[in-house]
């Protein structure tokens, strides 16, 4: 009789998933920050891994695409670009307020207590 599947957070499977997830999470926000193209040694190095386990996740993403760039040495380099025709389109922002709103007042009054006379600490 075959076991029942569950679910386990920190199956190896669970782990790859969380880790590309938030990896390609980061990479977006890094390729954002720096004008939507980036090398990929810099890339990684941003977010912390080697270049060939950057290639990983992201080599299938809609979002980021991948460029071969000619190097200083004639070689071949990974370049990383957002797919700017493949995020989705920004949300519509609220209007903008002008003034204050105005909020009834609830509860009792403030009032005048007078003038309060300074004390004198003990310590001193």
């Amino acid at each position: 009789m075959a076991r029942r599947p569950f679910y386990a957070p920190n199956a190896e499977t669970a782990l790859l998933e969380r880790w590309r997830s938030d990896g390609r999470i980061r990479a977006v926000g890094a390729l954002t920050c720096h004008g939507g193209l980036m090398s990929g040694k810099h890339l990684a190095g941003v977010l912390g891994i080697s270049p060939r386990g950057l290639r990983q996740f992201l080599v299938k993403d809609d979002v980021i695409t991948v460029e071969i760039h000619e190097g200083n040495k004639g070689s071949g380099e990974t370049w990383y670009r957002l797919n700017m025709r493949a995020l989705p389109p920004p949300a519509e922002s609220p209007p903008l307020r002008i003034a204050a709103p105005k909020r009834p007042m609830t509860g009792p009054r403030p009032r005048n207590c007078g003038p309060v006379a300074l004390m004198e600490s003990r310590a001193g």
